[in-house]
């Protein structure tokens, strides 16, 4: 996470000073112990180790401290920070917090915080930066709870799962059927030996204008943006396969194959909801952890539309691929928008919804504590770990004068997630009212020329056929040579 702030005015000198950045820190570990966990192989298994005086004191790497002389110099560590293996952090903190000050403009500051997936999601991500600030921006710490009485919290996601007054045998049953239901929904999909991904990341966005046009006309067409931008990105791929065998780089034996193969998409799915009671009413809602499932949507084959007729030769072709509206119609778009809809409404409706989506978690979990543990016994762990000695190895320089006293103001933020090995996620935000497209994605099986250029004919293609003033009908009238 890299949050950029401003001083907004002369008041609180100390706010951000190395000592109350520390004290802040070391009171969310409190708050939070799972971030003070370490995760070491004991007994010929991997497990969480979480020893009392990591809670309650900073460890060396816990904070660090560094001048930038701008933005993107930050942006640079925290690519060459994101760029380590995965199997850098399997014998490293799970979180540490890094602060950059700004030589060009010293009210400016960056904080990037890094925290491990295995202990953390997408919420308790949030609520570890409003944790944070807050208690950064207060001169107290909140009363800490024992640690005994914080680890109660962290019991395993299973036995946490709302199940009424349901007898230990029906427990065990929904399980079963959970776990094979399961089964079947990943019989489709192959195991393969995973190396550490080389994450990567690209980001693409709108101006407010845009964004607002993009959200009233889904709203319009009864089309949620999740839908929508899947959907987009099958045709997006459809103009880079297509232009790819226009020129003859795919064979017509891969190009047949390509025309019949479906899309998957997978995605987050928040489990809070569906935990005990009693653990909501003890502030489980906002404990950090790793309360996420995984769900799938299938698309059918790509768009092809006059493509695949006997007359594609004839197609008209903007930048070497055919337009849109020659390879989906709006019509076609908005269907394909409601087979994702319904797929959603199928997997929440099913009457062991939440016994799948638990059984999905585990083995996600399962898999990758199989790879890292692969990982482990390479050389790949050293050198990622010589990486990490050789960047903390640097003498930053800090003052904590010079500030005049701040208070602050965010200027931006954003996420960067380590992808996965072979994984290509795509996702999108909004932030000050602009709507945002991003992937984080493996470069060792996705070029960064490719992504990019994936990339931008899902920004064409939002433009098209969301992004221009619409009716209740019709769907974009402009012709996609004229717009683009």
């Amino acid at each position: 996470m890299h949050i950029h702030l401003r001083a907004t005015r002369p008041s609180d000198a100390d706010i951000y000073s190395r000592d109350n950045v520390r004290r802040a820190w070391l009171s969310v570990k409190r708050r939070f112990p799972l971030l003070a966990a370490e995760v070491q192989e004991e007994d010929g298994g991997s497990y969480f180790v979480l020893r009392e005086e990591n809670v309650v004191s900073l460890r060396e790497g816990d904070v660090t401290f560094g001048t930038v002389s701008s933005f993107h110099d930050v942006e640079r560590f925290i690519n060459v920070y994101h760029g380590w293996s995965t199997s850098t952090f399997l014998e490293i903190v799970n979180s540490r917090i890094l602060c950059f000050r700004r030589t060009d403009r010293p009210d400016h500051f960056h904080v990037v915080i890094v925290v491990a997936h295995c202990i953390t999601d997408g919420s308790s991500t949030s609520t570890i930066l409003r944790t944070f600030f807050q208690t950064l921006a207060s001169p107290y710490d909140p009363s800490p709870l024992s640690i005994e009485a914080r680890l109660q919290m962290y019991n395993p996601l299973e036995s946490r799962i709302r199940l009424e007054d349901v007898s230990p045998a029906k427990r065990r049953w929904r399980k079963a059927l959970g776990h094979a239901v399961q089964t079947v929904l990943r019989s489709r999909f192959k195991r393969r030996k995973l190396t550490p991904a080389k994450a990567r990341r690209q980001i693409i966005g709108f101006s407010r204008e845009l964004s607002a046009l993009i959200l009233s006309n889904c709203q319009r067409h009864n089309v949620t943006l999740n839908s929508a931008y899947y959907v987009l990105s099958q045709v997006a791929l459809s103009r880079l396969l297509c232009r790819r065998y226009l020129r003859g780089e795919i064979s017509e034996e891969e190009w047949e194959y390509r025309k019949r193969e479906p899309m998957f998409f997978a995605g987050p799915l928040n489990l809070r909801p569906y935990q005990d009671q009693d653990w909501f009413e003890k502030g489980g809602l906002g404990e950090v952890g790793l309360n996420v499932s995984a769900f799938r949507y299938i698309l059918p084959f790509m768009p092809l539309g006059a493509m695949s007729g006997k007359d594609a030769g004839n197609l008209e072709l903007l930048d070497g691929a055919p337009l849109f509206e020659d390879l989906m119609s709006f019509n076609r778009f908005l269907l394909r928008c409601e087979v994702l809809s319904s797929q959603a409404q199928k997997l929440f409706g099913h009457p062991r919804f939440v016994d799948i989506c638990v059984a999905e978690h585990n083995v996600r979990q399962d898999m990758a504590k199989a790879a890292a543990l692969t990982w482990r016994g390479t050389g790949e762990l050293r050198r990622a770990k010589s990486q990490c000695a050789a960047v903390y190895s640097r003498t930053f320089t800090w003052s904590d004068t010079d500030t005049g006293g701040l208070e602050l103001g965010k200027q931006y933020w954003d996420v960067h997630i380590h992808a996965r090995p072979a994984e290509l996620y795509l996702g999108a935000a909004t932030y000050q009212r602009q709507l945002q497209f991003f992937t984080f994605y493996d470069e060792n099986v996705f070029g960064a020329e490719t992504v990019r250029e994936w990339l931008g004919e899902i920004r064409d293609a939002m433009l098209w056929y969301l992004g221009q003033p619409q009716d209740d009908t019709r769907g974009p009238t402009t012709k996609t040579k004229s717009k683009l």
